[in-house]
């Protein structure tokens, strides 16, 4: 469908949780994109062996790709990446600061991003994400927590501190109502 993100990007204004506090709004400031992503305590756990370093790691500004920036009134709560793999389905990583996920931000924060994407893109009947299975195991349950399903496990497909590790595969699709 030709001009969609367009005209997602044109009402890409911010939008706000049920409760009233999560904001969600569309973002291409590669500078602020760059500055979460390469957050220490965040690029630490999100890439792999072969990840450039934080000062070389530029973003990707496209069409194709969606950076949601999440408030809780005025404090940054984190930045939500949505890659279409297609027009249907749409990949998701989810940036949350480290003191966010200890106010216990991370799940409504998600939850307004993935109802940002489901009320702007009408074709995406599809959100699906990788999360590596490293000890560290926050991003599992958050996966869980937003009412995605595992459905398959990709093996040995991270590489991280020399090791191979294994990724599973969660998904959700478009909720029947509301959207």
């Amino acid at each position: 469908m030709p001009g969609l993100c367009a005209e997602a990007e044109k009402s890409a204004r911010p939008s706000t949780d049920s409760a009233g506090r999560i904001t969600i709004e569309r973002t291409s400031d590669a500078e602020l994109i760059h500055r979460l992503i390469t957050t220490p305590a965040i690029w630490k756990d999100v890439i792999d062996d072969f990840a450039p370093s934080p000062e070389q790691y530029k973003p990707l500004i496209s069409e194709g790709m969606i950076y949601l920036l999440a408030r809780d009134e005025d404090e940054i709560v984190g930045l939500f990446v949505f890659q279409m793999r297609s027009w249907t389905e749409f990949e998701f990583h989810a940036v949350v600061l480290p003191e966010m996920w200890l106010k216990l931000k991370a799940k409504p924060a998600a939850l307004a991003a993935l109802d940002w994407i489901w009320g702007h893109y009408p074709t995406c009947q599809r959100i699906v994400g990788y999360v590596p299975i490293l000890k560290h195991r926050t991003r599992l349950r958050l996966a869980l927590k937003l009412g995605m399903t595992q459905f398959g496990l990709d093996p040995n497909s991270f590489q991280k501190d020399g090791r191979l590790w294994d990724r599973a595969c969660f998904g959700i699709s478009r909720p029947a109502d509301g959207f």
